[in-house]
């Protein structure tokens, strides 16, 4: 069964421990990967199945869920003679418990190729030959790679340039190139001289805190320093910024494609 959100798959599953239906741990693990539910933490109680059944089901403030199960302990699997014993049951369980948490991450190391769940953002990226410099924030890493396949297939048109700014400055920006021309194709084969505008506007003030500020300005002209076509001079226009002119450092790659692409650059207008 798919639902829209967390939340709406956590009161799902309440409504159903609430009718005494039993949930075991296969059913459970599922429901939650359908519906892109992370579970965060996993407990065990002892209980009477041999298998794990759900006993309680906790949604927690990161929008992920914390599952507890009641099993029956390991003692059981020893001879009958053991069954009665309560210190050899607790201490019996203390190992179930740690096999069953080595178990939950095996389970669930799916999470760790989603770039929204994953705890490695930089080896995934490295999968799809992006690199990413310290100035640019996880946040920002996880926007870049939950929409990599079609910054892909738009790369070199202005609205690749709007969304990978606005993924990694939360910056709105706006480009003009209609005073010199609304399309442009340039093959590198051909080693054409002209030189083309690109101007990029940015109508609102970015931030109050000078810093904060000035670091976005230099994160923006470095993206279109570094993915800008090789025959497009571009200007970035601030109303709000200093007589300063902002630095251009040719070796300083905020972001960065490193896969082999064919030597073909073009620059569309998207209405």
């Amino acid at each position: 069964m798919i639902f829209n959100s967390t939340e709406d798959t956590y009161k799902y599953i309440k409504k159903l421990l609430e009718q005494d239906i039993k949930i075991n741990e296969r059913s459970l693990k599922k429901i939650c990967s359908l519906n892109n539910v992370i579970i965060e933490k996993v407990m065990y109680v002892e209980g009477d199945n041999n298998k794990a059944i759900l006993n309680d089901i906790e949604l927690l403030e990161n929008n992920s869920v914390k599952i507890v199960f009641s099993k029956s302990s390991w003692v059981n699997e020893l001879p009958s003679l053991y069954h009665e014993n309560e210190f050899l049951k607790r201490f019996m369980f203390g190992f179930q418990k740690s096999h069953q948490e080595v178990e939950n991450k095996i389970d669930n190391v799916s999470s760790q190729f989603i770039p929204t769940k994953t705890e490695f953002v930089e080896w995934l990226s490295s999968w799809v030959g992006v690199s990413f410099s310290k100035d640019i924030n996880e946040d920002s890493k996880r926007k870049v790679m939950s929409d990599i396949i079609r910054l892909y297939s738009i790369r070199g048109t202005k609205q690749y340039f709007i969304d990978l700014i606005k993924h990694l400055t939360q910056v709105d920006v706006r480009i003009d190139d209609s005073k010199k021309y609304r399309t442009l194709h340039h093959n590198l084969v051909t080693k054409s001289s002209n030189k083309y505008l690109m101007q990029i506007h940015i109508d609102k003030k970015i931030s109050e805190d000078k810093e904060e500020e000035e670091k976005k300005l230099s994160i923006i002209n470095s993206i279109i320093l570094n993915e800008k076509p090789i025959n497009v001079e571009f200007e970035l226009v601030y109303k709000y910024m200093k007589s300063k002119k902002v630095e251009q450092e040719l070796d300083k790659k905020v972001f960065k494609i490193n896969a082999q692409t064919d030597d073909y650059y073009n620059y569309d207008e998207l209405e």
